[in-house]
């Protein structure tokens, strides 16, 4: 197990002052876990009126439906990213966690997508010689994230060339 995930300098990171943290928005998690358990009781209460073959098969499907969501759930409660001064750590949806010090990163990539509930969305990619961090403006700490990379690009910790000056402009915007 990576070590990095758990101590920077003998102390526990997700607990130290951090300057700033990049999450998953849970604004749809609490409807969410109240549709899926009425969905799933739903199942289960199907399968408990049918005939043995049938409730077996619905008693599999509740099951693997559960497993499905469950995992869903769980990738955006795992993800966290940490900003610690100079060091960004991050714990990946799977739970993987690495660090990457400002001045490991290669190229910042600055896009806008689209999607019906949001409109325009900001992403911002990380790059480094061997990880990719990738975080966009419906995440919480987004702001906090665009402003620290211009912070860092003005003290020269981040190499000049590493951002295009159209990411530039999108990163003053966010």
């Amino acid at each position: 197990m990576d070590r990095s995930c758990h101590k920077i300098t003998g102390r526990n990171r997700w607990n130290m002052h951090a300057k700033f943290k990049v999450s998953m928005s849970q604004k749809g998690s609490a409807v969410f876990i109240v549709l899926f358990i009425l969905f799933e009781a739903a199942l289960i209460g199907l399968s408990l009126n049918a005939d043995q073959r049938s409730a077996i098969m619905g008693m599999v499907i509740a099951v693997m439906f559960f497993l499905l969501c469950f995992a869903a759930e769980l990738t955006s409660l795992l993800f966290k990213v940490q900003v610690i001064d100079s060091i960004i750590s991050v714990r990946t949806r799977i739970g993987r966690c690495y660090n990457i010090h400002i001045s490991e990163i290669t190229e910042i990539v600055c896009e806008t997508s689209f999607d019906k509930e949001h409109d325009q969305i900001g992403e911002i990619t990380i790059k480094t010689a061997n990880r990719k961090l990738e975080i966009d403006q419906t995440m919480n700490g987004f702001q906090e994230m665009a402003g620290y990379i211009l912070e860092k690009l003005v003290s020269g910790e981040i190499n000049e060339a590493a951002v295009s000056a159209h990411c530039k402009t999108r990163l003053s915007k966010y």
